[in-house]
């Protein structure tokens, strides 16, 4: 969740493929990659096989941008939300196959630069290269957990109101996000 994709992408194009040809065959019907977001690496591929036939899900990735948003805004939130996220990640993470281990993340007390917090958490699109995806585990902790934040009664609210007193940060870290998705899939077109 929330990283690059790990696998072969010649193998994961030949099975596209197979599959892109049962859904056209059938429907035409597109085809949905679940967990997809953030696999930039195979984008191209899957743009290929489908001919412009998919769906790619989002919304996990977008709110992780949110909490960019959040860690350059409120600090003490953002380091909130880790610890919150680190305390729910081994009952959450039961529904995904992920492989962030929490023994190596340190804890938002021991990192005192926000800057490097948000890098080990959440990276920076800087330090990716084209066409490639995130790599960090901290990732995958704030994504697995990402409903049990939302529906806290008050952590959820305190991130909405984040973004929405911030909404100039979010279009800008959002529109930075989805360009590089759909740049990606652009590549195989």
């Amino acid at each position: 969740k929330g990283v690059d994709y790990k696998g072969d992408v010649a193998a994961l194009e030949a099975s596209l493929n197979d599959h892109a040809a049962i859904a056209e065959l059938l429907g035409p019907y597109k085809l949905s990659l679940h967990s997809g977001s953030d696999k930039l690496s195979m984008y191209p591929a899957l743009a290929r096989a489908t001919k412009g036939k998919f769906h790619v899900k989002t919304a996990g990735t977008s709110y992780l941008e949110a909490l960019r948003v959040v860690a350059r805004h409120e600090e003490s939130l953002f380091r909130r939300l880790i610890d919150f996220g680190r305390d729910r990640y081994e009952t959450d993470k039961a529904t995904y196959h992920v492989s962030a281990e929490l023994t190596n993340l340190p804890p938002a007390s021991e990192v005192t630069d926000v800057y490097r917090l948000e890098q080990l958490y959440l990276e920076d699109w800087n330090d990716v290269a084209h066409g490639k995806g995130f790599t960090e585990p901290g990732r995958q902790v704030l994504h697995c957990t990402f409903g049990s934040v939302l529906t806290d009664p008050e952590l959820g609210p305190l991130v909405r109101s984040v973004l929405e007193s911030h909404p100039d940060t979010y279009t800008e870290v959002l529109a930075d996000h989805f360009s590089r998705h759909l740049e990606a899939l652009a590549e195989g077109m």
